[in-house]
């Protein structure tokens, strides 16, 4: 049997693949998803989609779908584990660059609370019956094997949160221990992305294969969407091109190389940006962490602003609309 050909392949059914492949089919262009699991996965995520997101799922055509479904928020409130004191209000509703900001939690394929791994703790809202919290934390080795044991984690986290107004502590008090989740956190260095390749030939990398980051900026997956909608539309333009050669052969060489051309276009107008994210999400990530009482003062008494606006500044971002010319 002749193997089959396929102009476009993505290996990995995640935030990014599929959003490459709904805008390529936005565009009228065919691609093969590669999935390694046989089903979907049930992991109790949900996804908290700034501004810059909803302009990539605007650009691939869900955006008002998911609107549908997700209550809107309108400002965050920070408070400090230690002290227990409000340290900033940040409202959703100022304009940025790109006009009004919109900030929406998105549920996954489970509805339920996520906890991950490494400093803040919020309780966010999906929709009028659903919400979403998580702590990070960096694990001792006495803390690891509470990864294992969902009763035990929930008590450690509510000592975490002693200090927290009761509203807080009652949310993770209701919260059932089948929708407690303990999930490692990766992160790559933005050196990695100056010196490495982002796109090989005629291969490149989308998503958390190009920039696994802390969750203190809450961009990875918004990063993720905008890595589809670029790379979709790069590729579009090369496919969209009329080949010269007369011959099949030449054709198919010339076709080569566009691509090859299209995806470093794709890796040139990523790079940047998504070191800007990393590191950005890294250094909040210290400074939330903490350790010192220095530092801790610092954060608390006057970084907490400055921090809390960089969730807007970084999400003021648009990917752009997808066109094959």
């Amino acid at each position: 049997m002749e193997p089959k050909r396929e102009e476009v392949v993505i290996v990995g059914a995640g935030i990014a693949g599929l959003t490459t492949s709904l805008g390529l089919h936005r565009l009228g262009i065919r691609s093969l998803v590669l999935e390694l699991s046989d089903g979907l996965r049930v992991a109790g995520f949900a996804l908290l989609t700034w501004t810059n997101a909803w302009k990539a799922l605007d650009a691939v055509g869900v955006g008002d779908i998911l609107r549908r479904q997700h209550v809107r928020l309108y400002w965050n409130v920070t408070t400090s584990l230690i002290t227990g004191n409000q340290t900033s209000i940040t409202s959703f509703t100022a304009k940025g660059k790109h006009g009004g900001h919109e900030v929406r939690c998105v549920k996954s394929f489970h509805s339920g609370r996520q906890l991950q791994s490494c400093t803040a703790t919020c309780t966010i809202p999906c929709d009028e019956k659903t919400g979403y919290w998580f702590l990070t934390w960096t694990p001792t080795s006495r803390e690891e094997e509470l990864e294992e044991d969902p009763v035990k984690m929930k008590q450690w986290v509510l000592q975490k949160l002693e200090k927290m107004p009761s509203n807080v502590r009652a949310v993770i008090e209701k919260t059932e221990l089948d929708s407690i989740f303990s999930w490692p956190l990766k992160y790559r260095s933005p050196w990695e992305l100056i010196r490495g390749n982002i796109s090989k030939g005629d291969v490149c990398v989308a998503g958390d294969a190009l920039h696994p980051m802390p969750p203190d900026l809450g961009q990875g997956v918004c990063c993720a969407l905008e890595d589809g909608v670029v790379l979709a539309r790069c590729l579009a333009e090369a496919f969209s091109k009329k080949g010269r050669g007369n011959e099949k052969e030449d054709e198919e060489k010339e076709q080569y190389r566009r691509i090859v051309a299209a995806l470093k276009k794709y890796a040139n107008e990523r790079r940047w940006r998504c070191i800007d994210l990393i590191t950005t999400s890294y250094v909040v990530g210290v400074i939330q962490e903490g350790g010192s009482k220095l530092i801790n003062s610092l954060r608390d008494e006057i970084l907490a602003p400055f921090l809390a606006g960089l969730l807007l500044i970084k999400s003021d971002f648009d990917c752009g609309k997808l066109n094959s010319s």
